[in-house]
């Protein structure tokens, strides 16, 4: 075998192997129904909206120098 062939096999099983696992990424496991009650009140605490808005107004009296 010489090293083209070698590097031609090598080339080969490095897709293979990123092939296999690339079909993990969309397959998950299935929520009990507690599991996904709880997973919905933690993205309520964390999604919840702001407390206080600052409004800024602009002042016409500043210059910029560049």
């Amino acid at each position: 075998m010489d090293f083209k062939d070698l590097i031609t096999l090598l080339a080969v099983v490095v897709v293979l192997f990123l092939s296999d696992k690339s079909s993990y990424g969309a397959e998950g496991r299935s929520l009990s129904k507690e599991e996904d009650m709880e997973l919905e009140r933690q993205l309520k605490i964390l999604n919840k909206p702001p407390i206080k808005t600052i409004r800024v107004s602009y002042i016409d009296g500043f210059s910029f120098y560049s």
